[in-house]
């Protein structure tokens, strides 16, 4: 007589990974920023370039927001640039810094479930900040225009990782504060900023921010 077959074990299937319909979005992302324009008319009628105040250098964005519809979601953010000295403080201790603090939308295209396509859309207000020995000097405005184009590729049901790229424009109008730049960055006779304390900048002009990165996200209470 042949021997009984083995026993039958029943395995469940793995639950597949998918994206939550509804979520709390949160998380982080490091890129890389670069300045480009200018910032204002200074006293003798020459542009101020972006590079006199800040250099390129890392940043560092943090987002809160939610996933509706597993598609669509909106985010407050709050972005930090670390940036290098620009040139108007060159040889002295003076260090620079971005802020830009805003509201944003985030559309994915294509298999939310694996990979798709990522797009946003923000604005916000962008600060402008140097500091050297005592003095702060701030300059701060409208960022009106944000666009980010990249992926997001999903990991598991609740965590997404997102590259992506950045381009905005704005106008800085406010400033805070007065600053004193170097020997080597008043050459052209330049000792101070044309706007200071509380002044508005009367001549500003369009500048423009580039940024690489990627970014890690988790939907929390996903469902």
């Amino acid at each position: 007589m042949p021997p009984p077959p083995p026993p039958f074990e029943y395995a469940e299937a793995p639950e597949p990974v998918h994206a939550p319909r509804y979520a709390l979005y949160v998380g982080a992302s490091l890129r890389y920023l670069g300045f480009g324009g200018n910032f204002y008319r200074n006293q003798n009628r020459e542009l101020e370039t972006s590079g006199n105040f800040v250099r390129s250098g890392p940043g560092l964005e943090l987002n809160v927001g939610a996933r509706l519809g597993r598609k669509y979601i909106p985010f407050l953010f709050w972005e930090h640039g670390f940036m290098r000295q620009g040139h108007r403080f060159e040889g002295s201790d003076a260090t620079s810094s971005s802020d830009l603090v805003g509201l944003g939308f985030r559309y994915i295209a294509g298999d939310v479930d694996r990979a798709g396509f990522l797009s946003e859309l923000s604005i916000g207000i962008r600060t402008i900040t140097v500091k050297k020995g005592g003095e702060t000097y701030k300059m701060s405005g409208w960022e009106i225009f944000r666009l980010g184009l990249g992926a997001e590729i999903r990991l598991s049901k609740l965590f997404t990782i997102s590259p992506m790229g950045h381009i905005s424009s704005g106008v800085l109008n406010d400033t805070d504060g007065d600053i004193t730049f170097s020997a080597e960055g008043s050459r052209d006779g330049l000792t101070h900023p044309t706007s200071i304390h509380g002044r508005g900048i009367q001549d500003g002009k369009a500048y423009v921010v580039v940024s690489i990165g990627c970014g890690a996200h988790f939907d929390l209470f996903g469902k």
